[in-house]
């Protein structure tokens, strides 16, 4: 119930449009973003995730989490 009441949340915040669902590097012309980025992540992905139970506990959702948000910092800057 936390994990997804946090998703909730984190999906209505006023700047979570670029995590709400995975990178489109054609649209966005970013080819280098395969490259930079192994393991993407995104909110969409997250809550498909949580819907099928693939989370063995609140740790793997919070490891999610911290990969999508580390990715947009390292490959922004």
């Amino acid at each position: 119930k936390y994990c997804t009441a946090m998703l909730r949340a984190l999906k209505k915040h006023r700047d979570a449009g670029p995590f709400l669902k995975p990178v489109d590097v054609v649209a966005l012309n970013i080819p280098d973003y395969v490259n930079i980025i192994k393991y993407p992540m995104d909110l969409s992905t997250i809550e498909n995730k949580l819907k099928g139970r693939l989370y063995a506990d609140t740790q793997g959702f919070t490891d999610d989490l911290r990969l999508m948000f580390n990715n947009a910092y390292i490959y922004n800057g």
